[in-house]
């Protein structure tokens, strides 16, 4: 006849592997002790039937999973993995020797970010942002008077060009000076030069006050 057993589940950083025959499934020692790098975190209990047999079996985590991309694991016995920081990152690797410190979690370089933690790799910062330090968790803006506008790892901002402007932050461009102003400089974030009086402007973006035609 069948009857019920309730069965002690594999601990927590321990792993049980399959094998033929009780002998292999009835004490908690013969679970595995996870390594470092790597957890194991399967625990439940359930009815389990047994024919003609009352003996316990344990159950639970058949292997110890390593760590992936972005979390590491120092200790053995472990029921789960860490996570690297926002601004750092790890990749992922199928060696487990490369996920068993938090030193190995790499800071994101100029120009990348990561802003949550877990991450495998960094992001790039893309148009109209940029990143000037190593490790950090967000992008910043780049300030009036200077734009991006490559969705690449960028590191600066670039002035706005003569005859140009731009008023507000994160600009992926700038504007052209209007007709009858002009702008003799860089990096402006407005254009507020006129041509001088008995000159007119019939175009955009002038750079010199030469530029406005005469009456």
């Amino acid at each position: 006849m069948f009857r019920v057993q309730y069965n002690i589940s594999s601990v927590p950083g321990k792993s049980l592997p399959s094998g033929n025959g009780v002998g292999t499934h009835d004490e908690a020692t013969d679970c595995n002790l996870c390594r470092a790098g790597r957890y194991a975190n399967k625990v439940r209990y359930s009815p389990y039937y047994v024919y003609q047999n009352t003996e316990s079996h344990y159950y639970g985590a058949g292997v110890c999973t390593q760590c992936g991309g972005g979390r590491y694991q120092s200790n053995a016995q472990s029921a789960s993995c860490s996570y690297c920081i926002p601004g750092r990152y790890l990749p992922s690797s199928q060696n487990e020797s490369n996920h068993i410190s938090v030193s190995q979690c790499l800071p994101c370089i100029t120009g990348k970010h990561t802003s949550g933690s877990g991450y495998s790799y960094c992001r790039i910062c893309g148009s109209s942002y940029y990143q000037n330090e190593n490790a950090m968790s967000s992008c910043k803006n780049c300030n009036p008077g200077y734009y991006t506008n490559q969705n690449i790892a960028n590191i600066i901002c670039k002035d706005c060009e003569k005859g140009k402007y731009q008023t507000g932050n994160s600009g992926t461009s700038c504007h052209a000076c209007g007709t009858g102003y002009f702008n003799d400089q860089m990096a402006q974030v407005t254009c507020t030069k006129k041509c001088p009086p008995g000159r007119y402007g019939d175009g955009t973006a002038f750079t010199l006050y030469s530029q406005c035609k005469l009456w």
